[in-house]
């Protein structure tokens, strides 16, 4: 969607990790990318009071692709809660990152490969 480029203006920065976040999903997970981009819907609508015209603009865009997304997805949406896709997809993050942690080294030595090669590397040392 065109909103998906856009940066929403300085008004609106609240709401703006979730759009990140949604741009990151979209091309893995389209669902939990769009109940991303419904979540910072509702941070916009929170912070409507305090928004110029030219922020509404971004708004009414963001609605816009929202709604043509709702139409796209909607086999996917009505196949499970909202709340039941998200923690589905938390969980399953949750479990791919302590894989990649390697939780079985239980007490970390120089001998171990992990300990060496991996570990800095998940720790982003290098």
């Amino acid at each position: 969607s065109r909103m998906a480029s856009q940066q929403p203006p300085p008004a609106l920065e609240p709401m703006r990790v979730y759009l990140d976040r949604s741009r990151e999903l979209q091309a893995a997970k389209p669902i939990v990318a769009h109940y991303l981009r419904v979540f910072a819907m509702n941070i916009a609508l929170q912070l409507r009071s305090r928004l110029r015209p030219a922020d509404l603009v971004y708004v009414s865009s963001l609605m816009d692709s929202l709604e043509q997304e709702r139409t796209q997805l909607e086999a996917q949406r009505a196949a499970k809660h909202p709340q039941e896709t998200i923690r589905e997809f938390a969980i399953d993050l949750s479990n791919r990152a302590r894989s990649a942690d390697k939780p079985e080294v239980s007490i970390p030595n120089p001998s171990q490969r992990w300990t060496i090669v991996d570990a800095p590397k998940v720790a982003q040392a290098y």
